[in-house]
């Protein structure tokens, strides 16, 4: 990461050897939720600065906050070319209080 105007860029998981992909800033700018290969692979949460990194689900592909920070949708899937998918993918809202998964009925 690196703040506008900043010049040194800081590796926010430079403690996890596995792949942490898809961030997504918090409404408020407090929290980034990424997706992770780390633990089995899944969702988690952390501060701004890379503090306290937390599981939030062990699902999840390319995490969106809701406008108010509450929620977070994630396809239950990634899809890299859509020309190759078998089957539509399904997108889960998570409140991020109570880590819980309550499954959208919507498919992309």
């Amino acid at each position: 990461m690196s703040r506008v105007g900043g010049k040194n860029p800081i590796n926010l998981t430079k403690d996890s050897a596995a792949d942490d992909t898809q961030p997504a800033f918090s409404p408020d700018g407090d929290r980034i939720v990424f997706r992770s290969e780390r633990e089995g692979e899944g969702i988690f949460l952390m501060g701004a600065t890379g503090q306290s990194v937390k599981p939030l689900t062990n699902f999840g592909y390319d995490p969106a906050w809701s406008s108010d920070g509450k929620e977070i949708a994630c396809a239950d899937e990634g899809i890299l070319t859509p020309a190759f998918r078998t089957h539509p993918s399904r997108i889960s809202a998570v409140n991020v209080a109570r880590y819980g998964r309550e499954a959208a009925d919507h498919e992309n």
